[in-house]
């Protein structure tokens, strides 16, 4: 299975609103995504709102650009930018 947001494998999956797969880790940090149900933590919403910048954003421990939705510091001027898994 490959997280549709992170495009990595492995780990805790839940099923969007459309049932393709997703971390639970990575719906959870985007800012964008949400859990439907927060008791279940599922189904996983928001994922078509995921802001497309973040998609072009280089991960700073990969270093892969265009390869799965990425989260930023908060720390103003800060670029570093990370997948949540």
């Amino acid at each position: 299975i490959t997280c549709r947001l992170c495009h990595h494998k492995g780990g805790a999956f839940k099923k969007d609103k459309k049932g393709r797969w997703v971390h639970s880790a990575c719906a959870y940090w985007l800012p964008e995504t949400f859990f439907a149900d927060p008791n279940k933590m599922e189904p996983i919403g928001g994922v078509s709102r995921v802001d497309r910048e973040r998609w072009k954003l280089q991960c700073g421990v990969c270093q892969q650009t265009g390869n799965g939705a990425c989260i930023q510091c908060s720390v103003k001027n800060c670029k570093w930018a990370v997948h949540p898994l």
